[in-house]
């Protein structure tokens, strides 16, 4: 997944695999760093970006030194803001006898 990482960004852990103790799936994190990374995911070689988070301690590789602190972006996706209002829904519960439109 490509995203515009940046910082103070919210982001869902989508995989936690070997990091469980530090991140967990579905979990909302804040970042706070950003350093493009070409580097081993899972075993292949490839660019991305590796995030630093502000709610859990950020690892470092001890197999690569120079790799940054955080985690690979791979392993998140950006929050997405809700855009749809559910204003419809809370005049049914307050008045069950609102016609609802076909067209909606």
């Amino acid at each position: 997944m490509s995203a515009n990482w940046h910082i103070g960004m919210e982001v869902e852990c989508i995989d936690d695999e070997g990091f469980r103790p530090f991140i967990r799936q579905g979990e909302k994190y804040t970042v706070t760093a950003v350093v493009p990374w070409h580097g081993y995911f899972k075993g292949v070689m490839c660019s991305f970006q590796a995030i630093e988070l502000a709610e859990t301690y950020n690892p470092s590789d001890e197999m690569d030194p120079d790799a940054p602190r955080g985690f690979a972006s791979l392993r998140f996706r950006p929050v997405q803001k809700r855009s749809t209002s559910i204003e419809a829904f809370n005049k049914i519960l307050l008045n069950p006898r609102i016609p609802i439109r076909e067209d909606a």
